[in-house]
């Protein structure tokens, strides 16, 4: 059976719902509502954002999922993909999109990218393309056709202007180790450089 790719997947849930929301499931334990007594932490989590996923599924293209958001807690990993098994079975045709904006090359990125399309379950993840095509060439992967691969381009974050804007006259690699190494300066303040 042909598995429906992210693309096509994502325009026929935003044809039939009417809607471009995408609902970001970004959890911070300490925001969990204090009615929500479950055994653990991961737990407590992960019944919010299943109550979050309920409320708003009628009105939403898509959900995306932080990692890192997950990464933090405790059996952070076995909630991200507890969360992705129930949209996909109590929501089923919202794709899942996972930030995780991972950038690494060879086999390094294949993992993340099993990690995540595979592990995890979803429909799609984004990378951080700095060390060029070989950061996608292992997303795209036998098995996993389809899926969603979005590298990074112009961020919307204030600082993004400080590398994203620049007006190269020397290497990018120069630039950015400059920007790294007067920002450790100015952590400091003694002028010597980053500490550590």
């Amino acid at each position: 059976m042909r598995r429906t790719g992210f693309r096509e997947m994502l325009a026929v849930r935003q044809a039939r719902v009417n809607s471009l929301l995408c609902v970001g499931l970004d959890p911070l334990p300490e925001k969990v509502p204090a009615i929500i007594t479950a055994s653990s932490e991961w737990k407590r989590v992960l019944e919010h954002m299943c109550v979050v996923v309920d409320a708003t599924a009628p009105y939403a293209c898509m959900f995306k999922p932080q990692s890192a958001y997950y990464e933090a807690i405790e059996n952070g990993r076995f909630l991200l993909q507890a969360l992705v098994e129930y949209i996909k079975w109590k929501h089923p045709g919202i794709p899942i999109f996972l930030d995780c904006k991972r950038g690494d090359i060879d086999r390094t990125q294949e993992r993340y990218g099993y990690a995540h399309l595979v592990g995890d379950s979803v429909d799609g993840m984004n990378f951080s393309p700095y060390m060029g095509n070989d950061c996608m060439k292992q997303l795209i992967r036998k098995g996993e056709e389809g899926a969603g691969i979005v590298g990074l381009g112009r961020t919307s974050n204030p600082s993004a202007w400080q590398i994203q804007d620049l007006g190269i006259c020397r290497t990018l690699h120069l630039e950015v180790g400059s920007g790294i190494w007067n920002f450790g300066q100015c952590r400091r303040g003694d002028g010597r450089g980053p500490s550590g």
